[in-house]
Protein backbone atom coordinates (compact mmCIF):
# COMPACT_ATOMS: atom_id res chain seq x y z
CA UNK A 1 0.00 0.00 0.00
CA UNK A 2 1.32 3.06 -1.06
CA UNK A 3 1.64 6.38 1.57
CA UNK A 4 -1.34 8.16 -0.33
CA UNK A 5 -3.08 4.74 0.27
CA UNK A 6 -2.74 4.51 3.77
CA UNK A 7 -3.69 7.84 4.35
CA UNK A 8 -7.05 7.24 2.49
CA UNK A 9 -7.34 4.40 4.61
CA UNK A 10 -6.96 6.16 7.84
CA UNK A 11 -9.32 5.74 10.54
CA UNK A 12 -11.54 8.70 11.31
CA UNK A 13 -13.81 9.76 14.44
CA UNK A 14 -15.66 12.44 15.17
CA UNK A 15 -18.20 13.19 18.23
CA UNK A 16 -21.12 14.64 18.51
CA UNK A 17 -24.03 15.95 21.29
CA UNK A 18 -22.27 15.87 24.54
CA UNK A 19 -24.89 15.75 27.20
CA UNK A 20 -24.72 16.30 30.86
CA UNK A 21 -24.15 18.96 33.68
CA UNK A 22 -20.64 19.12 32.97
CA UNK A 23 -17.58 18.20 30.67
CA UNK A 24 -16.85 15.29 33.36
CA UNK A 25 -20.22 14.00 33.46
CA UNK A 26 -21.59 13.70 30.47
CA UNK A 27 -22.46 11.20 27.37
CA UNK A 28 -21.85 11.89 23.99
CA UNK A 29 -21.85 10.05 20.33
CA UNK A 30 -18.88 8.92 18.27
CA UNK A 31 -18.97 8.36 14.85
CA UNK A 32 -16.26 6.60 12.89
CA UNK A 33 -15.20 5.64 9.05
CA UNK A 34 -12.71 5.02 6.45
CA UNK A 35 -11.23 8.52 5.20
CA UNK A 36 -11.35 6.70 1.69
CA UNK A 37 -14.90 5.78 2.30
CA UNK A 38 -16.86 9.03 3.88
CA UNK A 39 -18.79 9.56 6.48
CA UNK A 40 -21.91 8.20 5.02
CA UNK A 41 -24.10 6.36 7.90
CA UNK A 42 -23.81 2.67 5.90
CA UNK A 43 -20.01 2.87 5.33
CA UNK A 44 -20.02 3.88 9.36
CA UNK A 45 -20.28 2.51 13.12
CA UNK A 46 -21.55 4.54 15.97
CA UNK A 47 -20.42 4.80 19.90
CA UNK A 48 -21.78 5.75 22.83
CA UNK A 49 -18.90 7.37 25.49
CA UNK A 50 -19.22 8.42 28.79
CA UNK A 51 -17.13 10.30 31.06
CA UNK A 52 -16.99 10.87 34.40
CA UNK A 53 -14.79 12.54 37.08
CA UNK A 54 -12.14 10.14 38.95
CA UNK A 55 -11.09 13.31 41.24
CA UNK A 56 -7.84 15.17 41.42
CA UNK A 57 -8.51 16.39 38.28
CA UNK A 58 -8.59 13.37 36.28
CA UNK A 59 -11.30 11.34 34.01
CA UNK A 60 -12.34 8.38 33.15
CA UNK A 61 -13.87 7.70 29.21
CA UNK A 62 -15.87 4.62 28.54
CA UNK A 63 -17.12 2.88 25.52
CA UNK A 64 -20.76 2.20 26.86
CA UNK A 65 -22.33 0.57 23.38
CA UNK A 66 -21.17 0.68 19.93
CA UNK A 67 -23.39 -0.78 17.00
CA UNK A 68 -24.28 -0.17 13.13
CA UNK A 69 -27.09 1.79 13.78
CA UNK A 70 -26.99 5.76 12.62
CA UNK A 71 -27.53 7.23 16.07
CA UNK A 72 -28.61 10.94 15.44
CA UNK A 73 -28.70 12.28 19.05
CA UNK A 74 -28.04 11.64 22.47
CA UNK A 75 -29.52 13.98 25.70
CA UNK A 76 -29.01 12.75 29.18
CA UNK A 77 -31.86 13.92 31.87
CA UNK A 78 -31.12 15.16 35.34
CA UNK A 79 -31.26 12.01 36.88
CA UNK A 80 -28.81 10.47 34.73
CA UNK A 81 -30.58 8.51 32.39
CA UNK A 82 -29.60 8.39 28.79
CA UNK A 83 -31.94 9.06 25.66
CA UNK A 84 -30.46 8.40 22.23
CA UNK A 85 -31.90 8.77 18.76
CA UNK A 86 -31.83 6.06 16.46
CA UNK A 87 -32.38 6.64 12.64
CA UNK A 88 -31.97 3.05 11.13
CA UNK A 89 -33.94 1.41 13.72
CA UNK A 90 -36.48 4.08 13.53
CA UNK A 91 -36.45 4.03 17.55
CA UNK A 92 -35.73 5.75 20.81
CA UNK A 93 -33.37 3.79 23.31
CA UNK A 94 -33.47 4.47 26.88
CA UNK A 95 -30.39 3.70 28.98
CA UNK A 96 -30.87 3.73 32.84
CA UNK A 97 -26.93 3.10 33.96
CA UNK A 98 -24.39 3.67 31.46
CA UNK A 99 -22.09 1.86 33.96
CA UNK A 100 -24.00 -0.80 34.92
CA UNK A 101 -25.55 -2.29 31.16
CA UNK A 102 -25.76 -5.74 32.50
CA UNK A 103 -27.76 -5.23 35.89
CA UNK A 104 -29.84 -2.39 34.09
CA UNK A 105 -30.18 -2.96 30.11
CA UNK A 106 -31.00 -0.40 27.76
CA UNK A 107 -35.03 -0.81 26.30
CA UNK A 108 -35.82 0.49 23.26
CA UNK A 109 -39.12 2.11 21.63
CA UNK A 110 -39.54 1.51 17.64
CA UNK A 111 -41.74 4.81 17.19
CA UNK A 112 -41.84 4.69 13.10
CA UNK A 113 -39.66 7.66 12.47
CA UNK A 114 -36.45 7.96 11.06
CA UNK A 115 -35.51 10.13 13.89
CA UNK A 116 -33.55 13.71 13.76
CA UNK A 117 -33.00 14.15 17.57
CA UNK A 118 -33.60 13.35 21.56
CA UNK A 119 -34.12 15.99 24.35
CA UNK A 120 -36.17 16.40 27.49
CA UNK A 121 -37.04 18.53 30.42
CA UNK A 122 -36.70 15.40 32.60
CA UNK A 123 -37.97 12.36 32.23
CA UNK A 124 -41.31 12.61 32.25
CA UNK A 125 -41.03 15.04 29.53
CA UNK A 126 -38.76 13.54 26.39
CA UNK A 127 -39.18 14.53 22.93
CA UNK A 128 -38.09 13.11 19.79
CA UNK A 129 -38.73 14.41 16.10
CA UNK A 130 -38.01 12.97 12.87
CA UNK A 131 -40.01 12.36 9.44
CA UNK A 132 -41.66 9.38 9.01
CA UNK A 133 -44.42 8.71 5.87
CA UNK A 134 -48.47 8.24 6.17
CA UNK A 135 -50.15 4.87 5.06
CA UNK A 136 -50.20 6.37 1.73
CA UNK A 137 -46.95 6.82 1.52
CA UNK A 138 -46.29 11.10 2.33
CA UNK A 139 -43.74 12.17 3.96
CA UNK A 140 -44.46 14.63 7.09
CA UNK A 141 -42.64 15.94 10.32
CA UNK A 142 -43.22 13.02 13.38
CA UNK A 143 -42.61 14.46 16.92
CA UNK A 144 -43.20 12.32 20.17
CA UNK A 145 -43.37 13.08 23.68
CA UNK A 146 -42.52 10.44 26.85
CA UNK A 147 -45.10 11.05 29.82
CA UNK A 148 -42.40 8.81 31.97
CA UNK A 149 -45.05 5.40 31.21
CA UNK A 150 -45.58 5.66 27.49
CA UNK A 151 -44.72 7.06 24.13
CA UNK A 152 -47.48 9.09 22.37
CA UNK A 153 -47.35 11.54 18.64
CA UNK A 154 -47.29 15.05 19.58
CA UNK A 155 -48.35 17.72 17.29
CA UNK A 156 -46.17 19.13 15.00
CA UNK A 157 -45.00 22.63 14.53
CA UNK A 158 -45.85 22.80 10.83
CA UNK A 159 -42.03 22.21 9.95
CA UNK A 160 -39.51 19.88 9.35
CA UNK A 161 -37.78 20.06 13.24
CA UNK A 162 -34.24 20.28 13.75
CA UNK A 163 -34.10 21.12 17.30
CA UNK A 164 -36.34 20.89 20.05
CA UNK A 165 -35.48 23.05 23.65
CA UNK A 166 -36.86 24.32 26.98
CA UNK A 167 -37.47 24.89 30.20
CA UNK A 168 -40.89 24.47 30.94
CA UNK A 169 -43.55 22.01 29.50
CA UNK A 170 -45.70 25.52 28.34
CA UNK A 171 -42.41 26.71 27.15
CA UNK A 172 -41.17 24.60 24.30
CA UNK A 173 -39.63 25.99 21.16
CA UNK A 174 -39.08 24.28 17.84
CA UNK A 175 -36.67 25.06 15.21
CA UNK A 176 -36.04 23.42 11.49
CA UNK A 177 -36.21 24.09 7.87
CA UNK A 178 -36.93 27.00 5.53
CA UNK A 179 -36.10 29.33 9.09
CA UNK A 180 -38.73 27.58 11.24
CA UNK A 181 -39.31 28.54 14.40
CA UNK A 182 -42.76 27.29 16.53
CA UNK A 183 -43.40 27.92 20.35
CA UNK A 184 -45.17 25.72 22.37
CA UNK A 185 -47.55 26.79 25.37
CA UNK A 186 -49.04 23.90 26.58
CA UNK A 187 -51.61 23.79 24.26
CA UNK A 188 -50.84 24.12 20.22
CA UNK A 189 -47.69 25.80 18.11
CA UNK A 190 -47.44 29.56 17.46
CA UNK A 191 -45.67 30.34 14.69
CA UNK A 192 -43.12 32.70 13.97
CA UNK A 193 -41.51 35.07 11.04
CA UNK A 194 -37.79 35.14 10.55
CA UNK A 195 -35.91 37.04 9.04
CA UNK A 196 -34.02 33.57 6.89
CA UNK A 197 -34.85 30.83 5.41
CA UNK A 198 -32.02 29.13 6.09
CA UNK A 199 -31.85 26.00 7.61
CA UNK A 200 -32.12 26.25 11.60
CA UNK A 201 -30.16 24.07 13.73
CA UNK A 202 -29.94 24.87 17.00
CA UNK A 203 -32.09 26.66 19.74
CA UNK A 204 -31.45 28.09 23.26
CA UNK A 205 -34.02 29.11 25.95
CA UNK A 206 -32.71 31.45 28.37
CA UNK A 207 -35.85 32.64 30.06
CA UNK A 208 -39.92 33.23 29.24
CA UNK A 209 -38.78 36.10 26.84
CA UNK A 210 -35.16 34.99 25.59
CA UNK A 211 -34.20 32.67 23.43
CA UNK A 212 -31.83 32.26 21.05
CA UNK A 213 -31.02 29.70 17.28
CA UNK A 214 -28.75 29.38 14.67
CA UNK A 215 -28.30 28.25 10.76
CA UNK A 216 -26.54 26.33 8.45
CA UNK A 217 -26.14 30.08 6.64
CA UNK A 218 -24.30 31.36 9.56
CA UNK A 219 -26.93 33.96 11.11
CA UNK A 220 -27.91 34.08 14.97
CA UNK A 221 -30.65 35.18 16.00
CA UNK A 222 -32.90 36.21 18.43
CA UNK A 223 -36.40 36.12 19.93
CA UNK A 224 -38.60 37.48 22.51
CA UNK A 225 -42.00 35.81 23.33
CA UNK A 226 -43.61 38.06 20.17
CA UNK A 227 -40.84 38.69 17.65
CA UNK A 228 -37.76 37.21 16.05
CA UNK A 229 -34.50 38.91 14.58
CA UNK A 230 -31.52 38.67 13.52
CA UNK A 231 -28.12 40.01 16.09
CA UNK A 232 -24.96 38.62 14.17
CA UNK A 233 -23.88 36.24 11.84
CA UNK A 234 -20.41 34.04 11.04
CA UNK A 235 -17.81 35.31 8.96
CA UNK A 236 -17.93 34.30 5.05
CA UNK A 237 -21.62 32.51 5.73
CA UNK A 238 -20.34 29.43 7.24
CA UNK A 239 -22.39 27.76 9.13
CA UNK A 240 -23.07 28.27 12.98
CA UNK A 241 -23.57 24.89 14.47
CA UNK A 242 -25.14 25.81 17.63
CA UNK A 243 -26.06 28.88 20.28
CA UNK A 244 -26.51 28.93 24.26
CA UNK A 245 -26.37 31.68 26.51
CA UNK A 246 -24.07 30.43 29.90
CA UNK A 247 -23.17 32.90 32.69
CA UNK A 248 -24.91 36.05 31.10
CA UNK A 249 -22.31 35.46 27.55
CA UNK A 250 -23.35 34.10 24.57
CA UNK A 251 -21.90 31.16 22.52
CA UNK A 252 -21.57 30.39 19.09
CA UNK A 253 -20.29 27.54 17.44
CA UNK A 254 -18.25 27.95 14.50
CA UNK A 255 -17.09 24.43 13.71
CA UNK A 256 -13.93 24.89 12.14
CA UNK A 257 -13.02 28.50 12.88
CA UNK A 258 -13.22 27.86 16.38
CA UNK A 259 -15.68 29.00 19.67
CA UNK A 260 -17.53 32.90 19.53
CA UNK A 261 -18.26 34.86 22.15
CA UNK A 262 -20.59 37.89 22.73
CA UNK A 263 -21.48 39.71 25.84
CA UNK A 264 -24.53 41.47 24.62
CA UNK A 265 -27.27 41.40 21.94
CA UNK A 266 -25.94 44.06 20.21
CA UNK A 267 -22.55 43.65 20.90
CA UNK A 268 -20.11 41.87 17.62
CA UNK A 269 -19.00 38.51 17.84
CA UNK A 270 -15.56 37.79 19.42
CA UNK A 271 -13.58 34.49 18.14
CA UNK A 272 -12.19 33.54 21.57
CA UNK A 273 -10.73 30.27 21.22
CA UNK A 274 -9.55 29.01 17.29
CA UNK A 275 -8.81 25.97 18.39
CA UNK A 276 -11.89 24.96 20.21
CA UNK A 277 -13.49 23.27 17.10
CA UNK A 278 -16.96 23.40 18.81
CA UNK A 279 -20.03 21.58 17.39
CA UNK A 280 -22.30 21.65 20.03
CA UNK A 281 -23.44 23.04 23.59
CA UNK A 282 -25.16 21.63 26.87
CA UNK A 283 -25.41 24.59 29.07
CA UNK A 284 -26.24 23.19 33.08
CA UNK A 285 -24.02 23.39 35.61
CA UNK A 286 -20.97 23.91 33.35
CA UNK A 287 -20.82 24.76 29.51
CA UNK A 288 -20.76 21.25 27.69
CA UNK A 289 -18.69 22.15 24.52
CA UNK A 290 -18.71 19.45 21.92
CA UNK A 291 -15.69 19.31 19.84
CA UNK A 292 -15.26 17.11 16.37
CA UNK A 293 -12.31 15.06 18.51
CA UNK A 294 -12.95 16.27 22.16
CA UNK A 295 -14.94 17.16 24.68
CA UNK A 296 -14.58 20.73 26.34
CA UNK A 297 -16.05 22.81 29.07
CA UNK A 298 -15.99 25.67 30.81
CA UNK A 299 -17.64 26.87 34.40
CA UNK A 300 -17.35 30.25 34.39
CA UNK A 301 -17.25 31.27 30.38
CA UNK A 302 -13.25 32.20 30.82
CA UNK A 303 -11.07 29.24 31.60
CA UNK A 304 -11.93 26.42 29.37
CA UNK A 305 -10.76 22.13 29.72
CA UNK A 306 -11.04 19.30 27.74
CA UNK A 307 -10.65 15.56 27.67
CA UNK A 308 -11.10 12.42 25.36
CA UNK A 309 -8.68 14.16 22.96
CA UNK A 310 -9.00 11.13 19.78
CA UNK A 311 -10.02 8.93 22.31
CA UNK A 312 -12.14 6.68 20.09
CA UNK A 313 -9.64 6.47 17.28
CA UNK A 314 -6.75 5.45 19.75
CA UNK A 315 -8.42 2.88 21.55
CA UNK A 316 -10.09 0.93 18.58
CA UNK A 317 -7.47 1.71 16.30
CA UNK A 318 -7.27 -1.82 15.42
CA UNK A 319 -10.99 -2.65 15.57
CA UNK A 320 -12.79 -2.31 11.53
CA UNK A 321 -15.30 -0.55 10.63
CA UNK A 322 -18.55 -2.76 11.93
CA UNK A 323 -20.50 -4.60 8.79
Amino acid sequence: MTRQEKKRDNLVCVYSFASGRSFDDCVFLGQRYRERTGDSPDVSDYWVLAIRSTGADDTEITRVLKGKRWLTGIWRSPSGVVWIADATGKAVHRLSDVYDLAGRPPTESVLGAVFEGVWGLDDQNVFAWGMQKSARGQRGTAVFRFDGTNWAEFPAPGFDVIDMRGIAPDLILAVGVGGGVARWDGRSWTRFQTPTTELLCCVHVAGPDESYACGHGGSILAGSAREWSQIGEIPHGLPAFAVAKFRDQLFVAGGPLGLFRSCGATRPLELIKPNIRATWFDARDDLVITCDTEIDGTADGEAFFGTAEDFLCQTTADLEILD
